[in-house]
């Protein structure tokens, strides 16, 4: 059950290790990612490893981004989670959706609107 919210305000750098998020600034610290709801990077000088970002995705926990000034820009939205909790409402799956958009269908890249509707398959 995930109950905390993660202010991170530092410089530092975010990693995961072992079911833990681990925040290495001035001091290491471990958070227990399952305990993670949300996490509030204030500072512009963050860095995340690509692990973190892929355990924080499987474990939807919600990850919001802030400018210099401490205004938030954006958050990381994963793709399968956020296609598949609209299942039954239209969604398109994303694999499918990658698909017809890369650039090997240079020409098909357009989206027919029948596909708009079309059932996904996110099992």
């Amino acid at each position: 059950m995930s109950w905390r919210n993660v202010i991170i305000s530092h410089r530092c750098k975010l990693d995961y290790k072992m079911g833990y998020l681990v925040i290495r600034g001035e001091a290491v610290k471990r958070v227990f990612l399952d305990e993670v709801a949300m996490i509030l990077l204030e500072n512009p000088a963050v860095s995340l490893t690509g692990c973190l970002v892929e355990a924080l995705t499987a474990k939807k926990v919600k990850v919001i981004f802030c400018d210099g000034k401490h205004n938030p820009v954006s958050e990381l939205a994963p793709y399968h989670a956020v296609l598949c909790a609209g299942r039954g409402n239209g969604a398109v799956h994303v694999h499918g959706l990658i698909a017809r958009l890369s650039p090997d269908n240079a020409g098909k890249s357009r989206l027919p609107p029948a596909s708009l509707g079309a059932k996904n398959d996110c099992g």
